[in-house]
């Protein structure tokens, strides 16, 4: 997958959706390495794309993104995935392995800090709540006034 590696995660995920919309026409294997194919841009645009896989970073797109730079544009890996259906299927699996990895992670996150805070002196969770209040955004704060009625009106 040096296509998508190279490719920004956004570019790898538009490209992705690109190529579930279908919107990959004329796909041309060269034989060598490189196809080409017509790309349905979001705008009603159609792009030119020339995919090398000898060398990636010759690939070539005449979107505004792409054209003229070296980099790997979403209608560079709907092409690569139009021509390699198989790899569409693998990128998704990791895409998600990678979303059910950092969702385990948040959660470790969360009883981590749940049970510090359980252990913590009430004199330093009263300061750490000071301290996020004051430095916190201000919605935060006005959030904590409102539950609490904290409100200070004139009269």
């Amino acid at each position: 997958m040096g296509l998508i590696n190279n490719a920004s995660c956004e570019s790898a995920w538009r490209g992705y959706e690109y190529h579930l919309a279908k919107r990959v026409k004329k796909l041309k294997n060269h034989g060598d390495g490189t196809f080409s194919a017509l790309v349905d841009g979001c705008d009603g645009a159609r792009y030119e794309v020339t995919l090398n896989l000898n060398k990636i970073r010759s690939s070539k797109c005449n979107c505004p993104y792409a054209n003229g730079r070296k980099v790997i544009c979403k209608h560079l890996v709907a092409t690569y995935f139009k021509a390699f259906p198989e790899e569409a299927k693998r990128y998704y699996q990791g895409v998600l392995e990678a979303e059910k990895e950092a969702e385990e992670c948040r959660e470790q996150e969360a009883k981590n800090v749940e049970v510090f805070i359980k252990k913590m002196k009430k004199a330093d969770l009263c300061d750490e709540l000071l301290e996020i209040l004051e430095y916190g955004p201000e919605w935060q704060y006005d959030q904590f006034v409102r539950k609490h009625d904290l409100y200070v009106y004139d009269e």
